[in-house]
C-alpha cells in the first residue's frame, strides 16, 4: 500500500492481535513465520524520551549453534523512517549496521521487514513502497556473523537522529541457519528462500539423534510464492523406503526413527553407549543424548 499526499495512519496504540505483532501497513496477522524466530516484543518508544537518541533491546538465545546464515526480522513504526540507525551486535560483541536513513516512497511511516543478506533487493532511498517482505541488509551479516556461536544475548540498537518526531519498536526477531521450530500440533512453517520454483526437490528431515528421513516423492515449489507443502506423518509411505514407524493409531500417525546418536546413519551399541554414558553422569538438556 503506498500513501500519498498528506494521506497517512495514525500510530496503532494496539500493536497486537493475540499476541501477534503487526503494522499499520504491513501485517503478520497469520503469523506463518514466526515459529522461525526468536521474538522479543519490547513495544518501547523511540528514543526512551526526547525526539532523538538510541533505545536498546536484547533477545537472549540459549541454543548454541554455529552460524552459517542470519536473518533479523524488524517491526517498527516511526514517522520518518530515513531518521533511524539499526544495528546488531552478537554476544561476541561483533556489532555491524542493518539499516541506515534510507527512505521509502511517500507516507508509509513504518520499517517492517526481514533483512537477509541471501536476497537481491539492497537498501536504496525512494525506490520503495515498503521494505518488506524482504531487504538486503546494509552490512552482509552472514558474512559477519558466520562462524560464530548463536548462544547469548543478541542486541538491537535503534537510534532516531533527528528531532522532529518519534516512534516504536514494536517487534523484533532473530533466526539462525534459517530453521524453524516444530509446534505442537507436529507441524512447521520452513523458508526456503534460494530454491528455484517448479523444479523438483526431495525434503529431508534431519534431527541430532535421529535418522535422516527422506520424502518417497519429489516435490515442487509454486511458481510465484514458492511454496508448498508436505505430511510425513500420515503414511509410512510418505518416507524413501518406508523408513518410519507407526507411533499411533488414532488418528494414525508415523514417526522417523531416534536413537542414531552419532549421526551414521544408523542406530547400533556405539550409540547405546553415548546414552549410557551421559546418563551414568546425569547429563540433562541439549547437551544430553
Amino acid at each position: 500500500m503506498n500513501l500519498r499526499g498528506t494521506a497517512s495512519f495514525t500510530f496503532n496504540s494496539a500493536p497486537f492481535v493475540a499476541g501477534i505483532p503487526h503494522s499499520p501497513v504491513l501485517n503478520i496477522s497469520s503469523g506463518q513465520f514466526q515459529s522461525g524466530y526468536y521474538l522479543n516484543m519490547p513495544q518501547k518508544r523511540i528514543p526512551a524520551t526526547g525526539t532523538s537518541g538510541t533505545i536498546k533491546d536484547t533477545i537472549e538465545i540459549l541454543s548454541s549453534e554455529t552460524i552459517s546464515d542470519l536473518n533479523i526480522y524488524i517491526a517498527i513504526n516511526h514517522m520518518r523512517e530515513e531518521n533511524l540507525r539499526l544495528t546488531i551486535t552478537s554476544p561476541l560483541g561483533a556489532t555491524t549496521e542493518l539499516f541506515a536513513n534510507t527512505s521509502l516512497l511517500d507516507s508509509n511511516k513504518n520499517l517492517v521487514t526481514i533483512f537477509d543478506s541471501d536476497i537481491d533487493s539492497a537498501l536504496i532511498s525512494s525506490r520503495y513502497v515498503s521494505f518488506g517482505p524482504r531487504i538486503k541488509p546494509l552490512f552482509d551479516i552472514d558474512a559477519i556473523f558466520s562462524g560464530s556461536n548463536s548462544k547469548g544475548k543478541w542486541i538491537l540498537s535503534v537510534t532516531d537522529e533527528a528531532s522532529s518526531d518519534t516512534g516504536s519498536l514494536i517487534s523484533w526477531g532473530v533466526q539462525i541457519n534459517e530453521k524453524t521450530k516444530v509446534n505442537t500440533s507436529g507441524s512447521a512453517s520452513v523458508p526456503f528462500t534460494k530454491v528455484q520454483p517448479e523444479t523438483n526437490y526431495f525434503l529431508a528431515i534431519k534431527h541430532r539423534n535421529s535418522i535422516e528421513t527422506w520424502s518417497s516423492t519429489v516435490i515442487k515449489f509454486t511458481q510465484f510464492t514458492k511454496q508448498t507443502s508436505y505430511n510425513f506423518t500420515d503414511l509410512v509411505t510418505k518416507a524413501f523406503g518406508n523408513n518410519m514407524k507407526q507411533v499411533d493409531s488414532s488418528p494414525v500417525r508415523f514417526a522417523v526413527y531416534s536413537g542414531d546418536v552419532d549421526q551414521d546413519g544408523t542406530v547400533d551399541l556405539s550409540d547405546g553407549s553415548l546414552i549410557d554414558n551421559d546418563a551414568f553422569n546425569f547429563a540433562s538438556g541439549l547437551s544430553a543424548y
